[in-house]
């Protein structure tokens, strides 16, 4: 069979070629723009990856920070709780020690107070039974303020929260 088509001319042949070549630049320039569109997101990809492995980083060593200071509050309570221990422990020996000596001293004043004295030695004698009341008072307000910390959580239970407030942020 015969194609009966019509031949196209070489007029008609240029301006079909002139139109194929306009379109495959076009595609050509579209190809280059999906190039450097894809280097641009590559290298967006790259430095996002670097931002985020340094940022990840920064993460890491914070919680690191964290962890040592938490060690340091644990630390520090610990050595609060044996300081703690050890005040309360010296107020109660004091006291305990103390007391005995200032009751047989406050005693024994007022057996010289029962005796004839002229009025300076009542005077003196006034003013050293004060001295010892005034001792006496002394040693209760220690024994109060021990008997007071004697268990009191107060400190422990502030540094408690701050560790629980500071373990929370982890």
């Amino acid at each position: 069979m015969e194609d009966k088509r019509p031949q196209p001319t070489p007029d008609e042949l240029a301006e079909e070629l002139r139109r194929q070549e306009l379109a495959y630049r076009k595609l050509e320039r579209a190809h280059q723009a999906l190039q450097r569109s894809a280097r641009l997101t590559e290298e967006i990809a790259e430095n996002s990856k670097s931002v985020l492995m340094r940022a990840q980083q920064m993460l890491v060593e914070e919680v690191e920070e964290r962890k040592a200071t938490e060690r340091e509050l644990e630390k520090l309570i610990e050595e609060f709780d044996v300081a703690r221990q050890s005040r309360e422990t010296f107020l109660s020996i004091l006291t305990q020690q103390l007391d005995a000596p200032v009751k047989g001293a406050l005693e024994m004043l007022k057996i010289i107070a029962s005796r004839p004295l002229d009025r300076t030695q009542k005077d003196l004698l006034e003013l050293a039974m004060t001295s010892v009341r005034t001792v006496e008072t002394l040693l209760r307000s220690a024994e109060a303020i021990s008997n007071h910390h004697r268990g009191d959580s107060l400190g422990d239970e502030t540094l408690r929260q701050l560790m629980g407030a500071t373990q929370d942020k982890d």
